[in-house]
């Protein structure tokens, strides 16, 4: 299970990766993984990706830890025009 701190540290780490995937948000919240509740990365995208991640991994002093990663199609926040 991950932890706030290595979910937030991993968002961090890979943003500019699933940023390149199309994700056009990227945030941490509780997901399920593997039956449990934990934290981990949400990266939202317009349209369904052809591949992302399932975890990402990050260390923290000598401790590698996985962190989940949840993929959610959402539409881009676009303005109201006045």
């Amino acid at each position: 299970m991950a932890s706030e701190k290595a979910a937030n540290l991993a968002r961090a780490r890979h943003a500019e990766a699933l940023r390149l995937l199309g994700a056009h948000a990227i945030a941490v919240d509780t997901v399920r993984w593997q039956g449990k509740k934990t934290f981990g990365v949400v990266a939202y995208f317009e349209h369904k990706p052809p591949r992302v991640p399932r975890t990402l991994e990050v260390t923290s002093g000598r401790k590698r830890l996985t962190v989940p990663v949840s993929a959610r199609l959402m539409e881009r926040f676009k303005p109201e025009q006045a």
